[in-house]
Parts: structure tokens; sequence; C-alpha cells
């Protein structure tokens, strides 16, 4: 396989204003006037940097957010995940973008906490869910096969007829529904064990693939888990960032993984940010990893880009 350093230039711009030298976008310097007169907390770039425009008041970045949706400025940068051992691609992880109108690249961290309370979540989702399935058919048709990860918030379990809208979707873009994994976070088990279960049972009846993110954030207890038909369990990348031998971190993967193995789950190390964890995940049974040491998140053509470049081939189908 050739070099698997992170892609170049995917990594998004702080702004292009910004990278310009030239004045911040009037969104953000707008926010800047209200930061002055409210305290609101700071509004961020997808490279976690700070603008030093200032701030956006929630319910400006709501209205914003709003109209947002209803233009599609969202995009979909996609982060591979790499078996450690073959050195190929088992699927990637589809990671949302707010693309301004002014430029600007909102990090994700900065808009998802608002619209998950918000009446915008279910149109927000099922958004995210189409631009994922028209990338998928694309790759498709083009004979890339990828098992393409998607984050659902714990609060769209919720919604009785979460099947059937995704069953709809899939039909109509083409796409397989065993080729869509919708990671949760522990957080839907621990407050709605018994709903979501009934909803989870739902989506894996339809061919969808189910994935517990963040696992170990919330602690949730291993009992539940036997509820859920899982797939896939992604470990937290606060354990994986620096993960070293002898350490509770390393001591959850090897129990995890152990687990995963006895029931036939796929875990993933999320959060691998040096080359040098490579040898120790596999060490302690896990062989999936995802982070900035494999490659950035890209949009899809730099993603195609460095996939083409990088020598590892798509596993398509061949690990579930």
């Amino acid at each position: 396989m050739q070099n698997l350093s992170p892609c170049r230039g995917t990594e998004p711009a702080v702004s292009t204003a910004t990278a310009r030298g030239l004045a911040p976008s009037r969104l953000l310097a707008d926010a800047a006037m209200s930061q002055a007169k409210t305290g609101f907390r700071k509004i961020v770039c997808a490279t976690g940097a700070e603008e030093d425009s200032g701030a956006l008041p929630s319910q400006v970045l709501l209205n914003a957010l709003e109209d947002a949706i209803d233009r599609r400025e969202f995009v979909m940068y996609y982060q591979p995940q790499l078996d450690l051992e073959t050195h190929q691609i088992v699927g990637v992880e589809a990671l949302m973008r707010w693309h301004t109108r002014n430029g600007d690249v909102v990090a994700t961290d900065n808009f998802i906490p608002l619209i998950e309370p918000s009446n915008m979540l279910h149109k927000f989702t099922l958004m995210s869910l189409e631009l994922v399935l028209a990338q998928m058919a694309n790759w498709a048709r083009r004979g890339i096969l990828l098992n393409v990860a998607l984050n659902i918030s714990a609060r769209m379990l919720e919604d009785d007829n979460l099947a059937a809208h995704f069953k709809e979707r899939l039909a109509r873009f083409g796409v397989r529904a065993d080729m869509l994994t919708l990671e949760i976070t522990e957080t839907a088990i621990i407050w709605h064990p018994d709903h979501a279960r009934r909803v989870a049972a739902d989506l894996t009846a339809a061919g969808i693939k189910l994935s517990i993110d963040d696992f170990g954030a919330g602690f949730t207890s291993f009992s539940q888990l036997q509820y859920f038909s899982l797939a896939e369990i992604k470990i937290d990348k606060a354990y994986i960032i620096n993960l070293k031998e002898n350490s509770f971190g390393a001591s959850l993967v090897k129990g995890v993984s152990v687990l995963c193995k006895s029931e036939g789950i796929r875990l993933i190390a999320e959060g691998v940010e040096h080359r040098e964890s490579w040898q120790l995940l596999r060490q302690l049974g896990c062989t999936i990893g995802q982070g900035n040491s494999i490659a950035r998140p890209a949009a899809a053509a730099e993603f195609e880009a460095w996939l083409a470049s990088s020598g590892s081939q798509p596993m398509g189908l061949a690990l579930h």
C-alpha cells in the first residue's frame, strides 16, 4: 500500500475570507456585534480554531441554520475506516460540514447541539441521509462499493416511523440497506431503552446496520447491549488519542475486543491520531481504525483522489 498520510488540503479552511486576509463574513460580523451585547458563546470553524470575529447567539444561529437547511448549504465529508492489518478500506464515516454562503466552514459541534433539541432535527436528519445516499448511488454507478456510516441523534429513535422513512429513501436512491450503518450514541440506550430497542429493531429488520458510537463515554451497562442487534461498536476517541500500553484505554480496548469477537461485532477505534498506535491496537484485538493518522475527513472528490493515490482498495461489502 502506498503512503496513507492524511490528505493534503482536506482539512477545511478556517474561512476563505480569513485565508485571503479580508474582512470576515457578514454572518460572523453580525455575530461579533451580538457578542459585545450578549456575551454568548463563540462560533468556531471546522479546524477547531476560534474566529476572531466573535460569537453567534443561539437564536441567530438557529435562524441561519433553518435557512441553510432549505438552501442545502451542508456538505458531507468522508473519513475512511482502515483495516490495520490488510491496509484495506472497510468503510467511511460521513461527517457533516456547514458551508455558509459567505465561504465559512462551520464546525459540526457548533450547530448539532442546537439542532438536536429543535424542531429542525427530523428535517435535518433526512437531509443528511439523502446527501449520503446520493453519494453512495454515485459511487455505486462507478463501481465504488463502500459501507457508509451516518450519525443520527438519539432523539430520532423516538420516531416510530424512522425505519419507514429510511426504507423509502433507500429505495428511491437505489442503495442497498446493508451498505448503510447508523451510528447512535450510548445516550439512546440510557434514556429510552425500551423505545429505542423497538425502533432499532425496525431498522435492523430493514437491513440497516447499527453501531454504538463513542462507546465508553456514557458508561452503558454491557447488559443493555444484548437487546440491540449491533453490527459495530466504536470506542470513544478519548481512550484512543493517546493510547498507551498498560493504560485504562488499553484495558478497555482489550476487553471490548473480546466481547465483539465472541458476538461477531466489528470493533472500530476512533481517534487514531498517531501511526504508532496501529500496532498496539492490533495487539489488543482491534484491527480497524479511523483517524487523522490514516486520513483526514474530505469532501467526496478529495476523498476519491486520496483513495486513488493511497494504493488501498475498498473492501466493499466484505466486512460487515
